[in-house]
C-alpha cells in the first residue's frame, strides 16, 4: 500500500512503478536457452484502502477482510514485457514506462491505495535487501534531485508482502 501524507491536502498520483529483476535467477528454458524476457502486470485495489486487515491472527490470516485472491476487487493498471537488454549490463532495475502505466490517484490526508506486482518468472522478482552499491536508477526526466525538497508532505510506502508460489 501507498499512503499519502496526513498533512497533504492534494493527494498524489502514482504514474509508474520500478522494481528489481534478476535475470540470472531464472532457470534456463526447457531447451536450455537463457531466458531473456519477463512479463509483468500491476494491479490496484479498486476501493481505496488496505488490501487486507493489518491485524492478523496467530497464523497470519487477517482478522476481518482480505482482498488477496479476489480478482473482482482488483483492476489492471499496467502490463508489459521486460527484455534483458533493456536493463543494461550494470543494472537490475526496471521502471515501467509511463505510457504503459495507468495513473492512479492516492487520496489526500492519509489516503491509502493498495497495489500488487506480478511477474511470469517468479524467481526474477527481487524482494530482499541486496548487497550492491547501486540499486536502481532514475528515469532521465523525473527530475528527482531538483524536486525532492519542494514537497514537504511526500507519500510513503506503508509496507509490502511477498508470495512465492
Amino acid at each position: 500500500p501507498i499512503q499519502s501524507n496526513e498533512n497533504d491536502d492534494d493527494g498524489v498520483t502514482i504514474t509508474s512503478f520500478g522494481f528489481h529483476v534478476d535475470f540470472s535467477a531464472i532457470p534456463p528454458s526447457l531447451d536450455g536457452d537463457q531466458v531473456n524476457t519477463v512479463n509483468y502486470e500491476v494491479y490496484v485495489l479498486i476501493a481505496n484502502g488496505m488490501y487486507a486487515d493489518p491485524n492478523r491472527v496467530s497464523n497470519g490470516i487477517p482478522e476481518t477482510f482480505d482482498h488477496r485472491g479476489d480478482f473482482s476487487k482488483w483492476k489492471s493498471i499496467a502490463m508489459g514485457t521486460i527484455h534483458r537488454e533493456e536493463l543494461g549490463s550494470n543494472s537490475d532495475y526496471f521502471q515501467i514506462p509511463w505510457s504503459n502505466f495507468e495513473p492512479t490517484f492516492v487520496p489526500p490526508n492519509g489516503g491509502i491505495r493498495s497495489f500488487y506486482v506480478t511477474l511470469d518468472k517468479q524467481s526474477a522478482f527481487v524482494c530482499q535487501d541486496l548487497q550492491r552499491k547501486q540499486l536502481g536508477a532514475l528515469q532521465k526526466d523525473d527530475d528527482f534531485k531538483n524536486n525532492k525538497d519542494l514537497n514537504p508532505h511526500p507519500p510513503m510506502l506503508v509496507y509490502g508482502e511477498g508470495v512465492i508460489g
